[in-house]
């Protein structure tokens, strides 16, 4: 069902309250949570990264034995490269523009990826709790097993010169890999402690979230629901709040003119179509994951934001809601999901961006359900389905 107009109106009258001022509720970015004091390239958890400083040969180390089938098309894949189209750059005429035509690529050449979902402007979905890890994250009989690189357990590391330290990240693979056949680009934010599951968090104490992305995207892309897609899971350092809750182009920068160049677009064969680029995350994850698409807008038109941290962002001093509002519309297909025991101000401020949205003819999906912010359970229920409807008649 769509949000009710007293929902709406009772965004848009929150708005004010929110804006300019600092966030007081104690939640994952702000407040005792905040990653404060923590060194930039911290590593608290027993996935090691790897020791490889170069940058030209991150991501390709084979995977071990349990990351996928032996001799399976991923691992095979390891070996190709897909650099012969050049840097992120070369996706969108210009990093500000609204984005090349769907099905082209930016020298015009025909691209095979197409992305027809059906008309409208998105859909509102009830999701109450209780709320229990998904099927998806179980893998399902018979569906292969995709690379996790360079392991299960260990990251790799890339050095950034935009913010002068060093991110972890992990690479997801999957089974049907084919590097004659360009494959659709999903960037995940907290991409290793929460998406991937695989280390502990302040905001996911106990892993009580299990979104397992690697397992929901063997399934997904078994089933064909959602394309043959390259993953890569970024991690944020002991400096998160600035990374991801900065109202600039930073971070955007560091995926397109940095990390994905260097450690995907030289190694896979990727559709260069903005379409075909998702941008994912939860909380401040969400924020960053709208601000790729938003300063991105010619490399990622897809983004979710689960229970998306706008007043964060508004006590930095921009209200993204009224950016939307008063600039020129830029093409996106968003999720966006909050609920009635989330973060003070979330709620509102998330139907607010929907709404906004829906004025500049932005596909929305709006999710509303009971789950706290953290740890984010009713996120990562939502996971599965969120991306079937990202990737709606895509293929």
């Amino acid at each position: 069902m769509r949000p009710s107009t007293a929902w709406v109106a009772i965004a848009f009258a929150g708005l004010a309250a929110c804006s300019g001022s600092s966030n007081s509720n104690a939640g994952p970015d702000s407040g005792a949570l905040a990653e404060s004091g923590g060194s930039p390239s911290s590593n608290d958890s027993g996935i090691a990264p790897t020791t490889n400083g170069d940058d030209a040969d991150r991501g390709a180390s084979v995977a071990d034995a349990g990351d996928g089938p032996s001799g399976s098309t991923a691992e095979a894949a390891l070996e190709a490269t897909a650099g012969t189209e050049g840097d992120a750059r070369d996706v969108g005429a210009s990093d500000t523009a609204a984005g090349d035509a769907p099905g082209t690529t930016s020298d015009g050449g025909a691209s095979s990826f197409r992305c027809n979902p059906d008309p409208g402007m998105g859909s509102d979905v009830s999701l109450p709790g209780p709320y229990a890890p998904p099927p998806e994250t179980r893998r399902g009989a018979g569906v292969p097993s995709g690379a996790v690189l360079p392991s299960a357990t260990q990251t790799s590391t890339y050095n950034s010169t935009i913010f002068g330290y060093a991110f972890e990240y992990q690479i997801y693979v999957p089974a049907q890999y084919d590097a004659k056949r360009p494959a659709a680009l999903m960037v995940f934010h907290d991409g290793v402690s929460l998406y991937r599951g695989a280390r502990p968090t302040n905001w996911n104490p106990g892993g009580q979230a299990k979104f397992l992305a690697d397992v929901v995207l063997d399934n997904l892309i078994a089933a064909g629901d959602i394309p043959v897609s390259i993953g890569l899971f970024i991690e944020p350092t002991g400096r998160r709040a600035d990374e991801y809750d900065s109202p600039d182009d930073k971070f955007p920068r560091f995926l397109t003119d940095e990390i994905i160049p260097d450690v995907i677009l030289s190694k896979y064969s990727i559709v260069r179509d903005p379409q075909a680029w998702a941008s994912i995350g939860w909380s401040s994850g969400g924020i960053v994951s709208f601000r790729a698409a938003w300063y991105k807008n010619s490399f990622f038109q897809k983004v979710i934001g689960a229970n998306a941290s706008w007043p964060n962002v508004m006590g930095r001093g921009t209200n993204y809601i009224d950016v939307v509002k008063n600039a020129p519309a830029k093409p996106l297909r968003i999720v966006l999901l909050s609920g009635t025991n989330d973060a003070g101000g979330w709620r509102m401020t998330n139907m607010a961006m929907v709404a906004a949205q829906r004025a500049k003819g932005n596909a929305t999906r709006y999710v509303d359900g009971t789950g706290p912010h953290f740890p984010p359970t009713e996120a990562a229920a939502d996971l599965p389905n969120a991306l079937r409807w990202l990737w709606q008649g895509c293929r």
